[in-house]
């Protein structure tokens, strides 16, 4: 039996390092690839466990530092619950890559003006050239595509951080998610709204080598 306990810790372990490394390989890629073509950037990082989670926001952070570019990290306030607002109206925005947390907290305090105004705000977000991790647990990653489906369909990659469940999911083209096969009832308005971002991105993105890896996911 200690044999057994012993082997399922060292298999544990190892997943959640390969899971680790490539969802931090992902995010890190996305954050790149915005600032390159000086693009907005939405990313939903999922992580269940506070200490993964801040390790992973700790090595992260190192990576956008190396790179010249600050961190501004937003734990979202009931009193303050427009997250986008408060981001868009930060100085010298285009140089910040910010990591949120606490929507489901803050939501709940507010009496669910947190994920509405995530709703209301989210062209904001392309408006201002906002670059943003969210970082969320999973419950507040089911509940943003019910309470908050118009900024659910601006998000541009989601990356779970999960050795339960491998890294299947992080290595999905950018906008193709499990999620969407899991939520048949997600309104028709969400789904048009996507394709008319993707469509638009398309059409603003660079015509160089550098930008074909990119046209052909989003396509």
């Amino acid at each position: 039996m200690t044999a057994q306990r012993t082997e399922d810790r060292v298999i544990q372990k190892k997943s959640h390092s390969k899971s680790f490394t490539e969802g931090l390989g992902i995010l890190t890629e996305e954050i790149e690839l915005a600032l390159l073509w000086n693009r907005p950037n939405i990313l939903l990082a999922i992580h269940d466990s506070k200490t993964g989670r801040i390790e992973t926001q700790q090595s992260l952070e190192q990576i956008i530092v190396e790179k010249g570019k600050r961190v501004n990290h937003i734990n979202v306030d009931s009193t303050n619950p427009d997250v986008i607002l408060e981001m868009s109206e930060s100085p010298n925005s285009t140089d910040v890559i910010f990591f949120v947390s606490g929507i489901e907290n803050a939501d709940r305090a507010s009496d669910g003006k947190v994920y509405r105004a995530l709703n209301i705000r989210r062209e904001l977000l392309v408006e201002k050239g906002i670059r943003a991790v969210f970082w969320l647990n999973e419950s507040e990653a089911a509940s943003l595509p019910r309470l908050a489906p118009d900024f659910w369909s601006f998000r541009h990659r989601v990356v779970e951080f999960s050795p339960k469940r491998g890294t299947k999911k992080q290595s999905l083209p950018v906008g193709l998610f499990l999620w969407e096969e899991q939520i048949p009832w997600m309104n028709e308005d969400a789904q048009k709204n996507k394709i008319a971002y993707y469509e638009d991105f398309l059409m603003r993105l660079p015509k160089e080598e550098e930008s074909i890896s990119a046209r052909m996911e989003t396509t």
